[in-house]
C-alpha cells in the first residue's frame, strides 16, 4: 500500500521511482533520501525505525537537513564550491568522452550489433523458462531464438509514452490520498496448462500466452484491507512492466488481456491449479486490450480502470472483501510467450504490477459492514453408539457414490449455538465471558422448622470443610424459562411452525436471551413399547444377531427408540421364543437376511415315506438346486431366472434372494464354494402334500480378501411336485440351524 507520507513516517523515505510516495510496508523499493546519494535501508530497519515514529533517533535523519530543505542546502553548498580552471577542464573532457561514445554505438549501429539499455541481466536469449513443479522434477523449456523487432513509429511513440507515464502519481484531491497497492511476496506468479497441480507463485516472471503445446496465464493478487471503506475511487491505474520478451513472437499476432477477478472467485488463491484460475469468472476485463506492438523488456503498460470496473472495485472495498486478484491471458496459440515483472524473485527489476488509487475523502464514520446471507442448519446430533456412526458414514458413502458429491451451497451454511444443558454449563460460559457469576437460587425456608434444619446444615458443613467462600456481590441467579411443550401429533408441530413465523414477521429482531437464563428440562411422558424377552439360548442369540445386521443391511439402520421408552415388568408367564431356524448358511463376514417362521415341526401325525425311486428324484432335486446356487456364488453377475425354477415357492425364492444380496454387499465376499451332504434322513410327505427332506449339508467358501470358512448345517426342505417341466421337484421353502 502507497500513501502521501504520514507524519509518522521518516519525511526522507521515499520510493525509488518516486520520492513522494512511500509504502507502509517495508519494502526493497524505499530509498533513504537523508544519504547522499539515496540509499535502500534493510527491512527490518524499516519496519523499526522509518515507518515508525522512532525514526527521528536515526542517524542519518539526525545528520540532514530538516525535511523540505534539501533542495534549499544543495543549492548553498553548489555556491560554496571553487570556480577555478578545474571545472572547466572537467567539462571539456566529459565533452570528449561523450563524443567518443556517439561515434561507438553509431559504429555498432552500422556494424548490426545491438546494445539493449534495459538488458540488466544479460542477454535474454540465454534465459530459459523454468517450471518448478512442487515435489517433482524441474522441467526446463529452452528458450527460444530472439525474434528480431522492428522498432516502428508507432512502438516506438508507445514506448515514450509508456516511460513518460510510468511515474507520474496522479493529485488527490483536499481530504483525499493516494494509495500504491503492490502484491505481497507470494501472491504473484503463473500458471501453466501442463501442470495439473501447482503453480509458480512468487517467481520473478509472470508469463502469459502460449509456448510450445502449453498455455500460460498468470495473475496478481492486491491486499484492499488498507483502502479506506466508502471513500469513493477517483481514478485508479493499474501498472506492469515487462520482464522478458525472448519468446515473444510478432508475427504470431494474438492479443493480451487484463481482468479484476473477485477474491471470492478464487478462495485458495495459493493451491489454485491452472484450470481454477483460468476458469474463474471475470468481474470486469481492462483496456486497452495488449497487441505485440505495446509489449517489450522495459515497456510499462499502463491501462486505467473505467468507470464500470471502479464502481465494482467500490463495492468490493465497501463490502470488505479484503483483496482482489488481476489475472493476464494471452494468446491461445502461435507459439508466443511474454512475461512481466512480479516484483519479487532474482531476476525481477523490482518494478511488480502496482494498482494505483486515487481516492476521495472517507466518511467520518466508515458505512455498517453488510449483513451476510446465512443458511441455518440444524445440529446433527452425535451418535448414541458406534454402531450409528457406522451407519452414517456407511450412508454419506452410498448417496456419494449413487448421487455424487453435493453441490455446494450459494450461502454459508451455519449451526446454531445450543442452549446450555445444565447449570455447570452456563456458569462456564458465564466465566469465559467475563460476565458475573451465576450462582444457584437458595429458597426462603417455607417455616421456622425449615430454617432450622438449613441453619444445621451450613453449620455441619462449615465444621467439616471450614467456612464457605462468601458469594461474589455481583452474583445472579439462573433464569429459568419454561420449554414449549412437545407436540403430540404433526398437526400441532405445524401449528407451532405457523405461529412461529407470524411472531417471526411481526417482531424481526427478538430480544436476546439474557446470560443467565436456561431452559428446565421436562419430565418425558413415558412411552411404552413391547417387552424383548431375553434370548432363551445361545442360538437364539446368534439368530437376532443375524436377523437385525440382515434389517440394517436390506433397508437401513433400525429407527432409535425415543429416550422416554419404557418397558412393561413381565409377569411369571412363560414367553416362548422365537423359533431358532434360519436361512442358508453365510460366510463370517456376510449377514444372513431375515428369515419367515419355519413350518411346523415334525409330530405324531402320520406321514407316508417316499419309494426309492422318489427318493433319488428327490435328492438329484436337491443336488441341481445347491449347484445352481454355487454356480451363482461364483458368478455373481449371472441372471437368477435359472435359479428360481428350483426355488419355486415365494418364501424360499424371498430367502434365497435376499441371502444373495447380502454376500453381494460384503466387501469380502465369496469367490467360490463347494458343498458336501454328510447325512440325510428319507423324504417324508406331510399332511399338506409337500415332501419334507432333512440333511446335514458342509459348505465351504473360499473368500475375495483371502482365507476359508467352513461350517456344518442341518436343513430342512419343503420340496413340491413340478409336473410337466424341469428339475420334476422344486423347493417351495427351506430353514437350516447348526448340525448338533
Amino acid at each position: 500500500m502507497a500513501e502521501p507520507t504520514p507524519r509518522y513516517q521518516c519525511p526522507y523515505l521515499g520510493m525509488a521511482a518516486d520520492r513522494g510516495l512511500t509504502s507502509v510496508n517495508p519494502t526493497h523499493s524505499h530509498r533513504c533520501y537523508a544519504q547522499r546519494p539515496p540509499g535502500e535501508p534493510d527491512l527490518a530497519y524499516q519496519a523499526e525505525f522509518c515507518l515508525t515514529a522512532r525514526h527521528v533517533s536515526c542517524a542519518f535523519y539526525a545528520a540532514a537537513p530538516a525535511a523540505g530543505e534539501p533542495a534549499r542546502n544543495a543549492e548553498a553548498s553548489r555556491s560554496r564550491e571553487p570556480r577555478g580552471r578545474w571545472p572547466r577542464v572537467l567539462l571539456w573532457a566529459g565533452l570528449t568522452l561523450a563524443l567518443i561514445a556517439v561515434v561507438f554505438f553509431y559504429w555498432l549501429d552500422l556494424s548490426g550489433r545491438g546494445v539493449s539499455l534495459f538488458d540488466r541481466g544479460g542477454a535474454q536469449a540465454d534465459a530459459p523458462l523454468v517450471q518448478q513443479l512442487p515435489a517433482a522434477a524441474t522441467e526446463t523449456i529452452p528458450a527460444a531464438e530472439a525474434v528480431p523487432a522492428t522498432a516502428t513509429p508507432a512502438a516506438v511513440a508507445q514506448r515514450v509514452i509508456a516511460e513518460a507515464t510510468r511515474f507520474s502519481t496522479p493529485t488527490a484531491e483536499p481530504g483525499g490520498r493516494i494509495m500504491a497497492l503492490e502484491p505481497a511476496a507470494g501472491e504473484a506468479g503463473w500458471w501453466s496448462s501442463e501442470e495439473a497441480r501447482g503453480n509458480h507463485l512468487g517467481d520473478s516472471y509472470l508469463h502469459a500466452g502460449y509456448y510450445q503445446g502449453q498455455a500460460f496465464v498468470a495473475a496478481a493478487r492486491f491486499n484492499l484491507a488498507q483502502v479506506p471503506r466508502g471513500a469513493a475511487i477517483r481514478e485508479a491505474i493499474l501498472r506492469i512492466t515487462g520482464l522478458e520478451s525472448n519468446r515473444l513472437d510478432p508475427a504470431s499476432g494474438g492479443s493480451w488481456t487484463l481482468q479484476l477477478l473477485a477474491d471470492s472467485s478464487l478462495p485458495d488463491y495459493a493451491r489454485a491449479n491452472f484450470q481454477q484460475v483460468f476458469n474463474a469468472p471475470a468481474a470486469a476485463t481492462l483496456f486497452p486490450t495488449l497487441y505485440p506492438a505495446d509489449l517489450d523488456r522495459g515497456n510499462v503498460n499502463v491501462l486505467p480502470l473505467d468507470a464500470t470496473a471502479r464502481a465494482w472495485l467500490e463495492q468490493q472495498v465497501l463490502d470488505a472483501v479484503p483483496g482482489v486478484i488481476v489475472r493476464i491471458i494471452g494468446p491461445g496459440g502461435g507459439d508466443t510467450l511474454f512475461a512481466w515483472d512480479s516484483g519479487s524473485g532474482p531476476a525481477s527489476f523490482g518494478e511488480g504490477p502496482q494498482l494505483l488509487l486515487n481516492l476521495a475523502a472517507p466518511p467520518p464514520t466508515a458505512p455498517p459492514l453488510p449483513t451476510e446471507a446465512v443458511i441455518v442448519a440444524t445440529l446433527t446430533p452425535t451418535p448414541e453408539n458406534v454402531m450409528t456412526a457406522a451407519a452414517e458414514a456407511w450412508t454419506a458413502t452410498a448417496v456419494a457414490i449413487t448421487t455424487g458429491t453435493a453441490t455446494p451451497l450459494t450461502y454459508r451454511a451455519v449451526t446454531p449455538t445450543p442452549s446450555p444443558a445444565n447449570l455447570a454449563t452456563l456458569q462456564a460460559n458465564a466465566l469465559l465471558a467475563g460476565l458475573p457469576p451465576i450462582v444457584p437460587h437458595t429458597p426462603t425456608p417455607a417455616n421456622e422448622a425449615t430454617a432450622t434444619v438449613d441453619a444445621l446444615i451450613a453449620a455441619a458443613y462449615a465444621f467439616l470443610t471450614g467456612t464457605p467462600t462468601a458469594t461474589p456481590v455481583d452474583a445472579v441467579t439462573p433464569i429459568v424459562i419454561t420449554p414449549t411443550p412437545r407436540p403430540q401429533n404433526i398437526m400441532t408441530q405445524a401449528a407451532h411452525y405457523v405461529m412461529a413465523t407470524r411472531d417471526a414477521i411481526a417482531a424481526p429482531d427478538p430480544t436476546p436471551w439474557p446470560y443467565n437464563a436456561i431452559i428446565a428440562t421436562l419430565t418425558p411422558t413415558p412411552v411404552v413399547i413391547t417387552y424383548t424377552p431375553p434370548p432363551a439360548n445361545r442360538a437364539t442369540a446368534a439368530y437376532q444377531e443375524a436377523m437385525a445386521t440382515a434389517v440394517a443391511l436390506i433397508v437401513g439402520t433400525y429407527t432409535p427408540l425415543p429416550p422416554n421408552a419404557v418397558t412393561p415388568t413381565p409377569t411369571g408367564a412363560v414367553i416362548q421364543p422365537p423359533p431358532t431356524l434360519d436361512l442358508l448358511p453365510l460366510p463370517a463376514t456376510a449377514a444372513p437376511p431375515t428369515a419367515t417362521a419355519a413350518p411346523p415341526a415334525a409330530d405324531a401325525t402320520p406321514r407316508s415315506a417316499a419309494d426309492a425311486a422318489l427318493a433319488a428324484n428327490l435328492q438329484q432335486a436337491m443336488r441341481e438346486a445347491n449347484d445352481a446356487l454355487v454356480a451363482l456364488i461364483e458368478a455373481p453377475d449371472t441372471p437368477r431366472d435359472g435359479l428360481q425354477a428350483y426355488f419355486c415357492g415365494a418364501a424360499a425364492w424371498r430367502k434365497v434372494t435376499a441371502y444373495l444380496n447380502g454376500l453381494d454387499a460384503q466387501a469380502n465376499r465369496p469367490t467360490a464354494a463347494t458343498y458336501t451332504t454328510t447325512a440325510a434322513e428319507p423324504p417324508v410327505r406331510e399332511p399338506d402334500g409337500r415332501w419334507r427332506l432333512r440333511q446335514v449339508e458342509a459348505w465351504s467358501y473360499t473368500m475375495s480378501q483371502g482365507g476359508t470358512i467352513a461350517g456344518n448345517e442341518e436343513y430342512l426342505y419343503w420340496l413340491v411336485a413340478a409336473p410337466g417341466r424341469a428339475p420334476a421337484f422344486c423347493i417351495d421353502d427351506y430353514a437350516f440351524q447348526a448340525a448338533r
